[in-house]
């Protein structure tokens, strides 16, 4: 809570806690990759890649969903009601943080199938999960922890993918 407190807030801050709130960047920039890699007319490896970034979200909001109420966190507006957020806090438990696990498991994922762009993933991901912070929405281990849990889920999943065979062009 005091490193909550003692975080200065800027124009810039609030921008990223405002976008990772009310935007969805990782749609976006699934589909310029799709483009970029001219990967737009070969219909099964773009259904594939679809497919296995929804399993990995879908298996994401699971793990997530699960542990939330297992930990059953309070956020930090409700220690100290005094606190200010940059936004309504949402109404889920703060621990592991949600918007960390779906950051660090698209990362992970998109570097899985354009491994040439995966430090701009990451740095993505890293934006997103340090959104939450400055939004004053999470402590920061909320989103070590949903960061590693992501990261988990998704290398489960790329686990599995790379058993299926259709990693041969």
């Amino acid at each position: 809570m005091e490193e909550l407190k003692a975080f200065k807030r800027t124009h810039a801050s609030n921008y990223r806690a405002y976008r990772w709130e009310f935007e969805w960047p990782w749609a976006s920039v699934l589909e310029h990759k799709i483009m970029e890699y001219g990967l737009s007319n070969n219909a099964p490896r773009t259904a594939r890649i679809y497919a296995l970034m929804s399993i990995s979200d879908h298996e994401n909001q699971i793990a997530n969903i699960e542990s939330k109420y297992v930990y059953f966190r309070i956020r930090p507006d409700q220690v100290d009601p005094t606190y200010k957020t940059v936004f309504k806090t949402p109404p889920s438990p703060a621990y592991p943080a949600g918007h960390a696990t779906v950051a660090a498991s698209q990362a992970e994922m998109l570097s899985y199938l354009f491994p040439y762009d995966a430090k701009e993933f990451h740095a993505l991901a890293q934006e997103e999960i340090l959104s939450r912070f400055e939004g004053g929405v999470h402590y920061r281990t909320d989103n070590e922890a949903g960061a590693k849990l992501g990261k988990e889920v998704a290398l489960e999943v790329i686990k599995r993918a790379k058993q299926d065979g259709s990693d041969k062009k």
